[in-house]
């Protein structure tokens, strides 16, 4: 079983009324046939095949570190290994921005094998 399984979120630069951060996930490290299984403004599920030495692997995780540090907030980010596929699920549903308005997805898809996603909100 993976030990770990690395994402990267980069925020973009200051746009006057709000803010978007980029996002992407190693899956492809564990996963073949990787896509986006359901999506709305607040959630998106990506799905795939776990590879062959992690077809029998179940477990779940969630952001342990963030920038480094411990991470002890809501995690926004999941991933569910379980019957040989791989779940990577980004849910913002009920994080809001700076005005209380639930911070949506703007993007949601795959590059180079792997999710890829932006996410924003107002300032």
């Amino acid at each position: 079983m993976p030990k770990t399984l690395t994402a990267f979120q980069t925020p973009q630069p200051y746009r006057e009324g709000g803010y978007e951060t980029e996002g992407m996930v190693h899956l492809s490290k564990i996963a073949t046939n990787i896509s986006v299984a359901q999506s709305d403004r607040f959630s998106t599920t990506w799905m795939g095949t776990l590879k062959s030495e992690y077809r029998n692997c179940q477990a779940s995780g969630g952001i342990q570190k963030l920038n480094g540090e411990p991470h002890t907030g809501p995690s926004y980010l999941r991933l569910q290994l379980l019957n040989g596929k791989a779940k990577f699920i980004l849910d913002m549903t009920g994080l809001g921005d700076a005005n209380d308005f639930t911070t949506q997805i703007l993007f949601k898809g795959i590059r180079q094998g792997n999710p890829r996603w932006t996410w924003g909100g107002t300032d």
